[in-house]
């Protein structure tokens, strides 16, 4: 009974992970390509205002729009901060004319903004997938999973939980638990497809520390629990449309895995 509530609360433990990175960060991007964490509170004509994304109940913060150049929202859209590019055509030849050009621009509505250029190439990869998988083979499990960056663009690190029916009447709660590196490629941005690089086929690598345990009920009718950690790994692909996408892997060759995924 232990066991069971053991592995109901890690199955448990790893879906409220799942719900709470839905509520993902806005990610404000400068002109000089740094990034900020944030959950952005108002845009007025000249700031953005926002907190930091690791202290929602610190202080607000302003930053300048001429010193930003888009926001990434948690919702996957994208707002790019438009500035302003008035140019003015005056004959240097003649400074009254020149004068009076300058003040018929400054006096005309503001017409003069233009939308930037997003700049695919050197934006970073928003591939850090949630996944629920269910397995077909041997035995009937589920479970979810999920990824967090830790090297843009080559490395997350993933951790995740699966419960498994067993066939066998003697065995029961069968449990894993695994923590991984994931080595994936992102298809579409190595064929320089970057505007849907978060689109597409990403074959996947895992290589982890994977825990199994179980409980069953040995020759003299007394239950047991075993419980062990060994290294592992799973290959697979994951394809995504803008936010959904469906995953199919298997995991040591044992164990056949499909389910659906999301990238928050």
């Amino acid at each position: 009974m232990k066991t069971r509530i053991f592995n109901l609360i890690l199955i448990f433990s790893s879906i409220t992970l799942l719900i709470t990175k839905v509520n993902a960060q806005d990610i404000i991007i400068k002109n000089d390509k740094a990034e900020i964490k944030s959950k952005v509170i108002e845009l007025t004509s000249t700031t953005i205002k926002y907190k930091k994304w690791e202290n929602q109940d610190g202080p607000l913060y302003n930053i300048e729009k001429t010193e930003v150049f888009m926001i990434l929202y948690a919702n996957g859209q994208r707002e790019i901060i438009k500035q302003d590019n008035a140019v003015i055509n005056a004959s240097v030849n003649n400074r009254s004319e020149t004068k009076s050009n300058i003040t018929s621009v400054q006096n005309q509505p503001n017409n003069y903004k233009k939308d930037s250029i997003i700049d695919y190439k050197n934006t970073k990869l928003q591939y850090h997938p949630t996944r629920l998988n269910f397995g077909l083979a041997p035995s009937f499990s589920f479970g979810p999973e999920t990824e967090f960056t830790i090297i843009s663009n080559y490395i997350n690190l993933g951790i995740g939980a699966n419960y498994i029916l067993s066939n066998d009447a003697s065995i029961s709660d069968v449990a894993n638990g695994l923590i991984y590196l994931s080595y994936y490629a992102p298809i579409n941005r190595l064929m320089k497809n970057y505007q849907k690089q978060n689109e597409g086929f990403f074959p996947f690598l895992h290589l982890g520390l994977f825990y199994s345990g179980y409980k069953y009920t040995n020759i003299y009718g007394k239950e047991q629990s075993i419980g062990a950690f060994d290294f592992g790994y799973s290959i697979g692909a994951d394809y995504f449309f803008p936010n959904f996408g469906i995953t199919l892997s298997t995991l040591n060759f044992n164990s056949l895995l499909v389910g659906v995924a999301f990238n928050f």
